[in-house]
C-alpha cells in the first residue's frame, strides 16, 4: 500500500516545493507579487480554469509533439489500474503524437521491463519517446517506493 505521508496530495515533495514557492526569496527572485500563498492544489482555481476552458486551450498533446521536435526526451508513464489517467488512453494519445517519429514509435514492439526478478510492466521508445506501464499502480504510480529512484531514473536516462 502507498502510504501518503503528512501530504494530503501523496506526493513526499509537495510539502517541499510549496515551503520553496512561499519562501519570500524565491518568490521575489521569480517575480511573485500576490499576496496569496502558493498552494500546490487549489479547489478555487481549478473551478475558475474549467469555468473558462483555459485548460483545454493548449492540448496536452500539442505540448508534446512540440517537445518531440525539438528532441526533448518525454516519458509517458501509467499505472494499469489508473482509472484518472489509464493505460489505454495514454498509449493511444502516445501514438497518435504528430511528430517526426510517431510512425517508427507506432511500429516499435512493446517489450517488458522490471525492477527485480517480476516483469513490472510494458515499454516501448524511438527517438526521444518513451510509453511504460507499471502493472498494478493506480494514478499515483509514480509515488511506489520501488520506482521512485530506480525505474524513472533508468528510463529517462534511456537504461530501460
Amino acid at each position: 500500500d502507498l502510504q501518503c505521508g503528512d501530504s494530503s496530495l501523496c506526493y513526499d515533495e509537495s510539502d517541499v516545493i510549496t515551503a520553496f514557492l512561499n519562501n519570500d526569496t524565491i518568490r521575489t527572485m521569480l517575480g511573485g507579487e500576490s499576496p496569496i500563498q502558493f498552494s500546490a492544489c487549489s479547489n478555487p482555481l481549478f473551478a475558475n480554469f474549467n469555468a473558462d476552458l483555459d485548460m483545454y486551450a493548449q492540448p496536452t498533446n500539442q505540448y508534446l509533439a512540440e517537445l518531440l521536435a525539438r528532441n526533448v526526451r518525454v516519458l509517458v508513464y501509467v499505472g494499469t489500474y489508473d482509472w484518472i489517467c489509464n493505460w489505454v488512453s495514454n498509449k493511444l494519445m502516445a501514438e497518435r503524437l504528430q511528430w517526426a517519429g510517431q510512425k517508427q514509435f507506432v511500429e516499435a514492439e512493446f517489450r517488458d521491463w522490471s525492477t527485480g526478478k517480476e516483469v513490472s510492466g510494458i515499454t516501448k521508445s524511438f527517438g526521444p519517446l518513451t510509453y511504460a506501464t507499471v502493472y498494478g499502480a493506480g494514478h499515483m504510480v509514480s509515488e511506489l517506493p520501488c520506482l521512485r529512484e530506480c525505474w524513472r531514473l533508468k528510463c529517462i536516462l534511456g537504461a530501460v
